[in-house]
């Protein structure tokens, strides 16, 4: 969704509208409750399109209630789609490697640096670790989402990298997902943000599922548009993670019939 930029401070009138993004705590995948287990193993040995699954349902099960709700368009320019989809899996070839070998390294500084360079290739252009506090264009009602102070982004990059790290044995998917909602909660960069989490997401992804399959979640995330950001705006602040999952389960078994 689009981002601008804020004053550190909101005045009183416009304070209650507000959405602050807020640290929360990284589920632990032993520690998950029996609903988002079974959710998470379901997407995590999704090789071809189950049985009791047919299309319409698989559509269906992308589409988050409240975008429909708030009249949302139907989906993404598809040209711009594709587009941005065709760069984020040039970018995933790309810094496969590097980003495996930071992890293996354990440093945040390479690991930050690897995410920004992921984040400058998508784009096209350098972009660099924000200083001042952004947030989402306002809606209709005036609400909006601010993104956390950026003193606490390298805190937060530093949490994700000991995740991934102290939770190699759970399913990639589980670790992807989490990665794909921590970014987006932390919004390190100017830009690029969204499309460096789905970098990542699918570079974890790949740990499964190998290099040649990319999961566009760019294209199957916005039919209706907005919908991934409000199922991942869920699992943040709601710890709604079941329904994220059954969001992958649907996105990785079209892919996966895209694919072949």
């Amino acid at each position: 969704m689009a981002r601008s930029a804020l004053s550190s401070s909101v005045p009183a009138t416009v304070a209650s509208r507000v959405t602050q993004r807020r640290y929360f705590f990284l589920p632990d995948w032993p520690r998950l409750d029996a609903r988002t287990m079974d959710a998470v193993r379901r997407a995590a040995t999704v090789q071809r399109e189950p049985a009791d699954l047919s299309t319409p349902r698989l559509w269906r099960a992308l589409e988050h209630p409240l975008a429909s709700r708030l009249g949302s368009p139907p989906g993404p320019d598809l040209r711009e789609a594709r587009r941005r989809t065709t760069a984020e899996r040039q970018a995933a070839r790309l810094w496969a490697e590097p980003f495996a070998q930071v992890l293996a390294q354990g440093r945040v500084a390479p690991f930050g640096e690897c995410l920004q360079a992921i984040a400058s290739q998508v784009l096209g252009a350098p972009t660099t670790r924000r200083t001042g506090m952004v947030g989402t264009e306002r809606g209709t009602d005036g609400r909006f989402v601010r993104f956390p102070r950026p003193d606490t982004i390298r805190a937060r990059l530093a949490d994700l990298l000991a995740f991934l790290r102290a939770q190699a044995d759970a399913p990639p998917i589980f670790r992807a997902a989490v990665a794909l909602v921590a970014l987006s909660n932390c919004h390190p960069f100017t830009d690029g943000n969204g499309r460096t989490a789905r970098v990542v997401f699918n570079l974890i992804l790949a740990e499964a599922l190998g290099s040649e399959t990319y999961v566009p979640l760019y294209e199957l995330g916005n039919r209706p548009w907005g919908s991934l950001t409000l199922f991942l705006r869920a699992a943040e602040l709601h710890g709604a993670w079941a329904e994220l999952f059954d969001f992958l389960q649907a996105a990785l078994v079209l892919a996966d019939q895209e694919a072949s």
